[in-house]
């Protein structure tokens, strides 16, 4: 249920639980059950906010050592923001579409107004949009977002930032998270904080929660100067000739929205603007019909929509599912001259994007990363660990180097910022894994970027001529095939939580593999060598075995295979999760064989499973 949809007896009821009696506090128990199931982690905090503790839960009610929760939580960035600023500061604050958002909104502004720091309340956003808003406003230092993106719909969480238009880095959000500990692990503190947000009367929450109308048209607003910056970043008129090629060849594009923040923002007058056709469905935030995240079944109703269209002449081509924040989102295309839609994986919708922006940079010298067009700088491609090996090919075909980073969207973000500090332009980065995109000016995923470069490669505005469909552009792009890291067999739980010692087993386990099936592995996938890398934050440690690691518990492991030739031929991945006793784990192999890419899998699956025992 949306929040916007609630009556004023309903919104009454879920204010009536904000207030705190200023002597609150969590019981041993409470803490316990709240903090061990809590993911803190670089991207966010996040668990099962809802009152009934189900994961697929539609109620908007919160139970008490939650609601103490998200005090804590807010009272922790209050108290980050005043060390680091040493003055009041002011923060944005805007929710997804989940039902809780509207309660522990209300916490987070009481929480935040007692702390002496002034608020402006959005309400629903998607990410990028908030993200774009508190890079430009005038005064605004800061942010939360409360959302827990594609976990399930029951879940919720907060996403902290600054004003340089991301989230937090790695080393801000563990300071961060230090002070989260600091409060929760003391008592005086924790009384502390909702003796505080107790004081803070009703009326004042209630004024905050209504005035967010002006913010929000603001925060569109900058998101839609942003989107046409991405559109057009060296201003040379291509908004303008992407109209008119859409006139002369027209296109339309179906979002299945499944109830997210982005059914609040500004996609369909976007592409209205540009002259793409658009149908919007389940686009009433809150209207979720199906799992969160755009993945597998996700995808299906959007994939049936855009099949039915098959003979409409807009020419619905493309179609796109986001996540609930709406910071990511993955594709569904229609073939020309057939009727069945097909869903694309997550990987190749970050490969079709990097060689939209990377083409676009060597056919016209467009760049909107911020060395600008023309950079004597190298030009580089920043991706995680599990991104596929395509993308290596892609980048060398533009004469641009790729460099991988540990998972996570801010270890990718600090590892670019470090090669633009040496000089190189970074114009695309993101997470292949998870289909997401980061492309300049943006500090942050967003499908609306992805959607912009793939409707500009097939209505180009270069001169060339336009490709059939889709699959003409897929088919310029080298064939591999990767497992999804959302496939059952992708997620392996463990019997133990020591990855340091895990990960020294599996190479151990590997070593004997290898010499007992070296030669099935040449036969049947091509491969004759193979060559390790460790992904720990923003480096890449080459080499095999714990003297190319840190010792960190944590970080992800990837073995390169060749073929006889040197070239990479095959590649399997594993990262053990932060916060939970499982691993996760994906393969792949040149060729369209996927088929080859499970069965490699399948090889992974077993020698971390043996590893575990």
């Amino acid at each position: 249920m949306p929040y916007d949809s609630l009556t004023v007896a309903e919104k009454l009821n879920v204010l009536a639980q904000t207030p705190f009696s200023a002597e609150s506090d969590w019981s041993a128990d409470q803490r316990h059950s709240v903090l061990g199931n809590l993911i803190l982690s670089a991207s966010g905090w996040r668990t099962v906010f809802a009152g009934d503790a189900q994961e697929e839960s539609l109620s908007p009610l919160v139970n008490e050592p939650h609601r103490l929760f998200a005090c804590y939580a807010a009272d922790s960035f209050a108290r980050y923001l005043t060390d680091r600023l040493g003055r009041p500061a002011r923060v944005a604050v805007a929710t997804d579409s989940r039902p809780t958002g509207y309660l522990l909104a209300a916490i987070v502004l009481r929480t935040l107004h007692a702390a002496g720091h002034g608020c402006e309340f959005l309400g629903i956003a998607p990410t990028p949009q908030l993200l774009a808003y508190t890079g430009t406003a005038p005064g605004v230092d800061g942010f939360v977002c409360i959302t827990a993106s594609h976990n399930p719909i029951g879940h919720n969480g907060f996403k902290f930032g600054l004003n340089d238009g991301g989230v937090m880095s790695v080393s801000q959000g563990e300071c961060l998270t230090a002070r989260l500990r600091d409060t929760v692990g003391a008592a005086e503190r924790r009384r502390a904080a909702v003796a505080r947000a107790a004081r803070v009367h009703a009326d004042t929450i209630s004024e905050l929660l209504q005035g967010y109308p002006p913010y929000a048209a603001a925060s569109r607003e900058a998101y839609r100067k942003q989107a046409l910056c991405l559109l057009d970043p060296t201003g040379t008129a291509v908004a303008a000739r992407l109209r008119a090629a859409l006139a002369a060849a027209p296109l339309g594009v179906i979002g299945e929205l499944n109830g997210s923040a982005r059914g609040a923002s500004i996609d369909r007058e976007l592409f209205e603007d540009l002259g793409v056709s658009v149908e919007l469905l389940n686009a009433a935030p809150g209207r979720v019909v199906h799992q969160v995240v755009p993945e597998g079944p996700g995808l299906d109703d959007c994939r049936n929509a855009l099949t039915a269209r098959a003979d409409d002449p807009r020419n619905f081509m493309l179609g796109y599912v986001p996540d609930n924040d709406g910071d990511r989102g993955n594709l569904v295309y229609r073939p020309a001259g057939r009727p069945d839609a097909q869903a694309l994986g997550a990987q190749e919708v970050f490969a079709l994007t990097c060689y939209g922006v990377l083409r676009a940079i060597a056919r016209g010298g467009e760049t909107s990363d911020q060395h600008g067009p023309g950079s004597p700088g190298p030009v580089a491609v920043v991706v995680n660990g599990p991104t596929s090996l395509r993308i290596d090919e892609i980048a060398a075909g533009f004469g641009a180097e790729v460099y991988r980073a540990e998972v996570g969207e801010a270890n990718v973000l600090a590892l670019a910022d470090d090669l633009r500090a040496e000089g190189y332009q970074v114009p695309i980065l993101g997470e292949g894994s998870n289909g997401g995109a980061i492309i300049p000016p943006q500090r942050v995923r967003d499908p609306l970027a992805m959607l912009i470069t793939l409707i500009k490669l097939l209505r180009p505005t270069d001169g060339s001529d336009p490709p059939d469909d889709l699959p003409a552009v897929l088919a310029q792009l080298p064939r591999w095939s990767t497992t999804s890291a959302y496939e059952p067999q992708a997620l392996l739980r463990l019997g133990t939580t020591d990855h340091a010692r895990l990960k020294r087993q599996y190479e151990a386990r590997f070593l004997t593999l290898w010499k007992q099936r070296r030669d099935e592995l040449a036969d049947r996938f091509g491969i004759v060598s193979y060559e390790q890398h460790n992904y720990e934050g923003t480096n890449d440690r080459a080499g095999f075995g714990p003297q190319h690691r840190s010792g960190t518990q944590n970080g992800g492991l990837k073995l390169l295979f060749r073929d006889a030739e040197g070239h990479p031929t095959a590649s399997v991945w594993l990262r053990g999760s932060k916060t939970e006793p499982v691993m996760r784990l994906m393969a792949e192999c040149r060729g369209g064989q996927v088929s080859k890419a499970r069965a490699l899998l399948s090889l992974q699956r077993e020698l971390v499973s043996a590893a575990d025992e």
